[in-house]
Formats: C-alpha cells, structure tokens, sequence
C-alpha cells in the first residue's frame, strides 16, 4: 500500500532561484531518493529521510538546470522494489542582469587579435551594475558532435515515436506587450500556463527493477573511512599528550629528590658524547658506502636494512631492563615512564593499522601537532637517566640514557620527513609547482614560438599576412594550433560602469566560437548570454587524419581544398616530408579549383615509425595560399602490456622490471611519480572532476 507523490511548489523556475519539493508517503519510514534528468541525463541524485510521512527537498537552481526537467522521486520497499512519482519543470533563463557582448570585428582571420567588450546593466531600470562574469569560449564543432554521438538512429527512433503521441495547444492566453519582470500577475500567468502545458508531456519510463547494492556498498565504506579517520585522530592527540605526560612524570620526581643542578649538568656532558659518538658513527657509515665497492663483503652488507634492526634491538634491550628494574625495584616513577613508552607503542601500531589497513586518512594538523611533541621524548628520557645516574643507580640510568639516545635518532630525522610530507605542495626541479592562472588563454602570438608537442619537429612560422589575398611567392602562415577550448575565466570582473573588456589571439581553426558569459551581482542577482564568434578566411586547406594509425599502416590522406574567392585559381599542394612515413605517390599535386568550390586530393603513405607526429601541406595558390600541420598519434605494431611496481623513496631506491623477450624496440617508456604524502594520490585525481570542457 505504500507510494509516493511528488509536488512542487511551482512549475517553471528561474536561473537562481529556489525549487521546493515535497515527496508524501503515507508509511513513516525509511528515505526517498530524488533524480534530476535533463535530456535523458541524470544531473543531480540526492536522498531525505522520511519525516511524518514527507520528505522535503529544496534545490538551487543553478544554470545547467536551464531547459525541461524531468524530476523523479521515488521510495525503495523492503522487497526491493520502488514506488515513485515524476514530474516535469521548466527552468529559465536568468534575466535579472542584461549582457551585451561586442567584438571589434565581425570576422576574424586565423591567428588574428581580438577585442571582446562587455557591458552589464539593470534589467528592469537599464542601469550599469558591478558584476562578476563568468566566460568561456568554446568551439562550436564541439557541441554538434555531441548531438550527434552513438546513439543518434537510437534517438531519431525515440523522438519519432514521441511525435506520435497527442499534443496540446492553449487558447486564450497573451502575453502583454510590456511589462515589469516583477509584475506579480504575469508570473501567475506563466505558472498557469506552464503547468497546463506540462500536465500532458510525455515522461520516459523507468525500470521498475533497481541493484541498490553498489550503492550500500559505497556507504558502507565510505562510514568505514570516516571511523578510521576519527579513531586515527583520536590516536594522534592521545600520542600528542603520551610525551607531555613523560615530562611531567620527569619533573616531578627531580623536585622530590633534590637533584635538579646535578642532573642538568650531567645531561649537557651527556648529549656532547652524544653527538660525538653519532658524527663518528655517521662518517663509518659514509666510509664503509664508499668502500662498498672495493670489498666484497661490505657490498654484500644492506646497511639500510642491518642499521634499523640494531638500533630496534638496543632500544626494545633497554626499555625492557628498565621495565625490569621498575618493578623489581618498585619505583614507581620508573614504572609510570615504562607504561608510558608501551603506550605510545601500541597507538603507533593502531594508527598504522587505521591509516594502512583501514584506509583512513586522520588530520595533517594533529599528525603535525603529534610529530612535533615527539620531539620532547628524547630530553626526557636523557633527563630521567641522569637522575638515576645522580642517585649512584648505574645500570637504570644508562639504560635510560641510551634509550633516549636512541629515540634521538628517529625525533631529529622527523621534522626533516615532515617538511617534504605536509611541506605544502609538490616540488618540481626544486621549485613549487605554481597554480594556473583564473583566466587561460591557450594560444600565442602569431610568429612566437609554441609548446610542440613530444616527437613534433618545430617549424619555423613566417609573419602573419595582411588581412586580404597573400601573394603566391609569400610563405603562408601555418595553421597548427586547434583547441577545443579557446578561453576559460571564471572571474572577469567588470567596473562599477558594468564594462569589461578582455583581448585574446585567436586560434588556427576555421569554426564559430561559442562565447558564453554568466553575470553575478553582489546582491545575487544573475543574468546570461551567448554569442558567436567567426573565424574565417577566403581560401584554406584542410587534412583530415584519423584518431591514430599503427606502424606499417598503408592509408591515403584526403586533403580538403576550400575556395570562396570569386574567382578560379590554379592551386599547388606541397607534402612536408618527414622520416615518420613513406609517401607512396607524388609528394606535389596540382588543381584548378573553381570560385565557392570544394574539391579534396589524396595523397597515399606508408607509415615508418610509431610515435606522437604530424602531417603537414602547404597549398601554394595564384591569389591566396595556406598551410597546415594536423597531429597524428602512431600506434606501435603489437599489443600494450603495463606493469607497475612501488617502494618507498628513501635515500636510493631501486625497482627493476622484467620486460618480454619481444618487446619492440624504442615502444618502451617509464612514468615515475613521487608522493610527497598520503593525501598525494587524492590531489592527482583532482584534474578529473576540475577540467574544461572537452568533446
């Protein structure tokens, strides 16, 4: 008996606004989940616990919300299976801000500056405001591709059966022919109307079979890594406080035994032999590395390994006679020091045990705190032996010294591993790797060298020619730069006018440039608007590559000849020819191309070596001339086989990998990477959830 009704409180939105939706249920239990589709995509999933038979939503309308939405509510039972509830909503376009968008030019040529200029104003009193604008330039080609992926025949199928199905017309509803944005009445009016127009639009239907386990799942681990990280944290303060409590336990058995002058007198001569016994123990070891080489036997030695392990054994032999000496002795101070050190143990294994096996990942502030507190364990444990030693108690006190000795060790090389774990970003030849700027423009100035790509030969550019027709005898620009996203900035901010104004190289592709801007006021208030941006020129040629070819591939590349001259010309193409492949026809082709026309030539290669490459024509014509470098990726002759290996970075660290018997040569390569951290790995996933636009 149990079901879901879904409402909304309105049924057409603006950008910016609020949509509330209510989900009723009549059983008071458990949650229901709500979908966001636009155009057959899922954009948002979220989910409300059942309160008092209702679950409320409240969803900000952000503008990739513009358009039809399909919003689906729905309730899993506890036999798996759904009952749910759908509506449909329009979301428009905000028009509280006005943007008007110029260019300096109607058209522009390949390579060429331009000026863009915008101006935001009031849309109800037309006056400047102060906005922050959002833009993007994005090529044209990109959407239209889009439109037209795999399961394009799939989806004129769809659309013809939906066409099938009866729709509505309304009468007796007009617009008036001016009014305020604000006027209470109109929106009334739009609010009727949409949601007659809504009533009867058709709704894909949902399988009604639904594998929640995944889902579960991923809930479940993602509690499981939350309650690591609180015990991992909860075992980083209780470390933090282990080493304050030793000192304090060492204080106070110095003023109850009169020995304080003593002590610290003792500790200054003991942490000088201290620090001699470690250079002299530092310069054999750098003498017995570099006669590793000479002597057999010190090159069999792993003093990386052999060194941890004496150092492991001296400490763990005099933490336990001390342990020994506090209880056969009954001193209660030694015993309360011993616990201690026991203690701190046990955490070390169970933060291990909650960062390694568990997954978590505490707080770099409290393993900061915990690591710099460390520091302190040292002194005191040096302190207590001299007391012991003050008190004629020999064999304690230098048990307790050379376990302070020891601990030295690890709490000096600390601080130097902190710097290079939470030391603040990743280095890169001994610099830090600088954050991108807010606003990228991916191109360079006609004539400057640029970024050529791995295995690209460079080519040297001539000048850009005058806007009009190039001479024949002039070496034409080339074109070889063709982004898909031209300018991307989050955050041009205009002047209290309302005016901005940006300038930006455009790039070498013949298309329509999509410039989209979104406007904020500091009120809250938005506004959007789109225009194109041409780049043409009279006369271009044009290689069209495949995604990838492989070594030993035979294949003709069509060349595309594009005239929109009002007359005729004879046209000349010229293939640079490079040691990558084999032509296997005429490296020239002549043609008589007539005015507006399209014609294509084809010239046929073998391809030589694999690799990141490019394929370039010149077309040298009697009015105007071009040229063109497309990239190619060539595919090595066999089949991919990936193998990884990892270690710990320590002073030298060595990894070998076997690779087959019939590897091919040069196919081979190695990627390195060095984590400065545990959170390492979490920032170089980053780039796949903030990226640009891409087709």
């Amino acid at each position: 008996s149990d079901h879901v009704l879904l409402r909304a409180d309105r049924a057409a939105y603006l950008v910016g606004e609020t949509m509330n939706l209510s989900a009723l249920t009549p059983v008071n239990a458990g949650s229901i989940y709500l979908d966001i589709v636009k155009e057959g995509q899922t954009l948002s999933t979220r989910s409300q616990p059942v309160k008092e038979g209702r679950a409320d939503f409240a969803i900000d309308v952000s503008p990739d919300l513009y358009g039809a939405l399909e919003l689906h509510a729905y309730k899993v039972l506890l036999d798996g299976t759904l009952v749910r509830d759908t509506r449909v909503v329009v979301v428009d376009e905000a028009r509280d801000i006005a943007i008007a968008i110029s260019a300096d030019k109607d058209t522009y040529l390949p390579g060429e500056e331009t000026v863009i200029s915008f101006q935001t104003n009031q849309q109800t009193n037309k006056q400047p405001i102060q906005t922050a604008l959002g833009v993007a330039i994005v090529d044209e080609s990109v959407f239209a591709l889009q439109r037209q992926d795999p399961g394009f025949a799939k989806l004129y199928f769809m659309l013809e059966a939906e066409l099938m199905e009866p729709f509505y017309q309304l009468k007796g509803f007009e617009l008036p022919a001016a009014y305020a944005p604000d006027e209470i009445p109109l929106r009334e009016a739009q609010e009727a109307s949409a949601q007659a127009a809504w009533a009867g639009a058709p709704v894909k239907g949902l399988g009604m079979q639904v594998n929640t386990f995944p889902g579960k799942m991923a809930a479940l681990r993602q509690k499981q890594s939350d309650d690591f990280n609180a015990l991992g944290n909860l075992t980083l303060l209780a470390m933090a406080a282990i080493p304050l409590f030793l000192w304090l336990a060492v204080i106070l058995t110095l003023r109850g035994s009169g020995l304080i002058k003593r002590s610290l007198l003792s500790l200054l001569k003991v942490s000088g032999l201290l620090f001699l016994i470690y250079a002299a123990l530092f310069g054999l070891i750098s003498f017995l590395d570099e006669m590793r080489w000479r002597w057999d036997f010190i090159y069999r030695l792993d003093l990386e390994e052999i060194l941890p392990v004496i150092f492991g054994l001296a400490l763990l032999g005099s933490l336990l006679g001390l342990a020994i000496y506090a209880w056969r002795r009954r001193d209660e101070a030694a015993k309360f020091i011993t616990l201690l050190s026991v203690a701190w143990a046990g955490l070390l294994l169970l933060l291990i045990m909650a960062t390694k096996d568990g997954g978590g990942e505490p707080s770099e502030t409290l393993a900061m705190l915990a690591l710099f507190v460390f520091l302190l364990t040292p002194g005191a444990y040096l302190l207590y032996g001299q007391k012991l030693r003050a008190e004629k108690k020999r064999v304690p006190g230098w048990l307790a010294t050379t376990a302070g000795g020891i601990i030295a060790v690890p709490a000096l090389a600390a601080p130097v591993l902190g710097l290079f774990t939470f030391g603040g970003g990743m280095m890169m030849n001994g610099a830090p790797m600088p954050m991108a700027d807010q606003g990228v423009v991916f191109e360079m100035a006609a004539g400057a060298p640029r970024e050529m790509m791995k295995g690209e030969i460079a080519v040297e550019e001539a000048e850009a020619a005058p806007a009009g027709e190039a001479a024949a005898t002039e070496a034409p620009r080339l074109r070889q730069f063709f982004p898909e996203t031209l300018y991307w900035n989050p955050e041009v901010l205009t002047d209290e006018a309302g005016f901005a104004q940006i300038q930006l190289p455009m790039a070498d592709s013949i298309t329509t440039w999509r410039l989209t801007a979104l406007a904020s006021s500091q009120d809250g208030r938005l506004g959007f608007a789109t225009q194109g941006i041409r780049v043409f020129q009279d006369f271009f040629v044009d290689v069209d590559l495949p995604v990838s070819l492989t070594q030993g591939d035979e294949i003709s590349i069509p060349v595309g000849v594009f005239n929109y001259l009002t007359e005729a010309q004879e046209v000349r193409l010229v293939v640079e020819e490079e040691a990558w492949f084999e032509l296997l026809g005429p490296a020239e082709q002549t043609l008589t191309i007539a005015a507006n026309d399209i014609d294509v030539i084809y010239f046929p290669i073998r391809v030589r070596e694999f690799g990141q490459q490019g394929f370039q024509v010149t077309a040298w014509g009697e009015k105007m001339s071009d040229a063109v470098r497309r990239p190619v990726r060539v595919l090595p002759d066999g089949k991919e086989i990936r193998l990884s290996d990892s270690n710990w970075l320590r002073e030298n660290t060595e990894i070998a990998l076997n690779l087959p018997d019939e590897v091919i040569p040069r196919a081979t390569y190695v990627e390195v990477k060095i984590y400065t951290g545990a959170l390492a790995q979490v920032i170089e996933g980053l780039e796949k959830i903030l990226r640009l636009p891409h087709g």
